[in-house]
């Protein structure tokens, strides 16, 4: 589903990810996990079609998106659903209006139809009735709910999450890490997180990977990671200041070069529902 070939990207003399390849395939939960800096943001961008190599390739759904123009990009993002950090949800609109986003910019559904949609995504994340809240009359961990149900809406086959447990309690993180489950599982979905949540990363994920200094350091199932014989790992796996990661500032904090965020929709509760031109 996703294939990555021999990825470089250099910012001037720095290289952020270094000859990094890998392969996802349909149905498996891969966890990209790595300390600030290491790349691991980076290579989402990348993976998302959100940022062009220096060198290298990636796959998505067997298409080569790097030498893609912006518009056959967004075609091919209509297969996979993003969930951000901090649910990136739009302020102004109602929690029904931010899940509705998709569906009136990309499909030709009645308004009923997309009212249907959006309980059914909020029912599949534990939030039945909360269509005509505003977010900031949601808990943070309602928000991260809220978000990967708008990533749901138009039942894509593939899922990016980044750091979907940042910032939240350890039964909220639960409650996220099960919804993951029951989409992975239930669904068959193929699911691609970004975290250094360790407790969250070994409860979700089918395989691992690890980055340090912009390569792959270790690759495998969590039990082979668990028992990985390589010092990185074991240092930050346990959360050990003292080992061979070394105490450096971040590398994925570039403000030129930010996650794609969702447009802006205006108007009433669901009224347009045409397709974005």
């Amino acid at each position: 589903m996703i294939e990555v070939e021999h990825l470089v990207r250099r910012f001037g003399d720095r290289a952020v990810l270094d000859d990094v390849s890998f392969d996802v395939h349909r149905g498996e939960t891969l966890v990209i996990m790595g300390g600030s800096g290491c790349g691991k943001s980076t290579l989402l961008r990348h993976l998302i079609g959100s940022m062009k190599p220096t060198s290298g390739s990636v796959k998505l759904f067997g298409q080569e998106i790097t030498a893609m123009k912006e518009r056959e990009v967004e075609r091919v993002r209509l297969r996979f659903g993003m969930l951000f950090q901090s649910g990136a949800l739009l302020a102004s609109l109602t929690v029904g209006e931010n899940i509705a986003l998709p569906l009136l910019q990309h499909t030709d559904k009645s308004g009923d139809e997309v009212e249907e949609i959006v309980k059914r995504k909020l029912e599949m994340v534990g939030l039945t009735g909360f269509e005509d809240l505003k977010p900031d009359e949601i808990s943070g961990g309602m928000k991260k709910r809220v978000g990967l149900a708008r990533a749901l809406a138009l039942d894509p086959e593939l899922l990016f999450s980044d750091e979907p447990t940042s910032g939240l309690d350890p039964i909220m993180t639960a409650v996220v890490d099960q919804l993951t489950l029951k989409l992975t599982h239930g669904s068959h979905m193929t699911a691609v997180v970004v975290s250094h949540d360790m407790t969250s990363a070994f409860r979700i994920a089918t395989r691992m990977i690890m980055l340090g200094h912009g390569s792959i350091v270790a690759e495998g199932t969590p039990d082979e990671i668990r028992n990985s014989a390589n010092p990185e790992v074991q240092q930050f796996i346990h959360g050990r200041a003292d080992g061979p990661i070394p105490l450096n500032l971040s590398q994925d904090k570039h403000k030129d070069h930010q996650l794609v965020r969702p447009r802006p929709f205006l108007g009433g509760r669901f009224r347009f529902h045409h397709k974005r031109p």
